[in-house]
């Protein structure tokens, strides 16, 4: 069998473009922006159990997220161009 690879997938490829988050502890908001429009974002637990999964269709994003456990979440957001993921400490 023979096959042939062209192109590779580096680190940087197909994220989203000035891609921000902050997460406020203090009243559990978490602020999401960037100069591509967002389309959709999804919240994952420790366990791979998904927990938040919403439409966004905007640029920027707020969501409240007081009804969560104390805890580390996996959040991926999505755009038409790319997918951001990170982890966030819940508390």
């Amino acid at each position: 069998d023979n096959f042939k690879v062209e192109g590779t997938l580096g680190i940087n490829e197909n994220e989203i473009s000035d891609f921000e988050y902050f997460y406020n502890p203090f009243n559990d908001m978490l602020n999401i922006t960037s100069s591509e429009k967002l389309s959709n974002i999804q919240i994952f637990n420790i366990l791979g159990q998904k927990v938040i999964d919403d439409e966004i269709n905007n640029y920027s994003y707020i969501i409240n997220l007081s009804n969560l456990s104390t805890s580390i979440y996996f959040i991926k957001v999505e755009s038409n161009n790319g997918i951001n993921t990170f982890k966030l400490r819940v508390r």
